[in-house]
């Protein structure tokens, strides 16, 4: 959830159910102030969102990560839909059916009957990987594939 408090351009108590980043403040504010994104920046104004409420050219999944709470453990993260993949680096991976267990308490990493949900999210996270050039990601996943993991 991302709040936003704008008068002089947010009407206020307005919600929207579209995934948002904190990378997206960034094109937002230059958006804003009439300045273009820069190619090659991963960020995408919130601008048309906040104002209507939606916004049609929004993408239904969002990548992020995350480094732990003074760990060592970096995971990368893709909410797709209903689901939720996390590639965690020296742990198991995990995934999540989000409208049947919000909460997050029953990992279905290895469920068979979900393995088709868990190789599409694993691969647009690695394609995600290879296009944006995460280098710490990109290590780990090719030697996990070299090891057959």
């Amino acid at each position: 959830m991302l709040a936003v408090r704008w008068p002089a351009c947010v009407e206020g108590g307005r919600a929207a159910a579209q995934l948002v980043s904190n990378m997206d403040v960034t094109a937002t504010m230059l958006d804003a102030a009439g300045i273009p994104v820069p190619d090659g920046m991963h960020s995408r104004s919130l601008l048309g969102l906040c104002r209507d409420g939606e916004d049609p050219n929004r993408a239904d999944e969002i990548i992020c990560e995350h480094h732990g709470h003074g760990d060592n453990i970096t995971q990368r993260i893709i909410l797709s839909g209903r689901w939720k993949y996390v590639a965690a680096h020296l742990d198991m991976d995990e995934l999540y059916d989000l409208e049947a267990d919000p909460h997050e308490f029953t990992n279905l990493i290895e469920s068979r009957e979900h393995a088709g949900v868990r190789a599409m999210l694993r691969a647009k996270l690695i394609e995600h990987i290879e296009t944006t050039g995460d280098q710490p990601a990109r290590r780990r996943l090719l030697y996990e594939l070299s090891k057959g993991l």
